[in-house]
This record gives structure tokens, sequence and C-alpha cells, in this order.
């Protein structure tokens, strides 16, 4: 989704030189909020966790896995 935003067909050349990903993020539209609360959710089910943890508590989880896998080897 962010390629089709960074180089739509059929734009001028003056214009692609604005669709910088500094920009997409700065503006922050709905869609691209959305595909990131996806690919969150995603991430979450992939790993089994809850898909409301806050960052702190992913933090937690993360270095709890780490320390896990550490321990194994």
């Amino acid at each position: 989704m962010r390629e089709g935003w960074l180089n739509p067909s059929g734009m001028e050349e003056s214009e692609l030189k604005k669709r910088t990903l500094t920009n997409l993020y700065n503006a922050r539209p709905t869609w691209l909020d959305n595909v990131h609360n996806e690919l969150d959710a995603a991430v979450a089910a992939a790993y089994g966790w809850p898909a409301d943890l806050g960052e702190q508590e992913i933090l937690e989880w993360l270095l709890a896995l780490n320390l896990e896998r550490a321990a194994l080897q």
C-alpha cells in the first residue's frame, strides 16, 4: 500500500518527488493507521499474544522471549 502511494501511475515527476515516506508518515492518513493496526494484530497473533498489549507490555514480552531463547543456546 505504501508503494502504491509512493509511486502511483500517471503522476508528474515533480509531484512524485513530494511523495516520500517522511511525508506519508507525517500526514498519517487513516488508511495507513488501519494497515499498521492490522499488521500489529497479525504479529501479536503470530506470537500468540493478546492483540491489545500496550507498548511497555510488548517490550516486556519481547525481553522475556529473548531471555528464554538465549537460555536455550
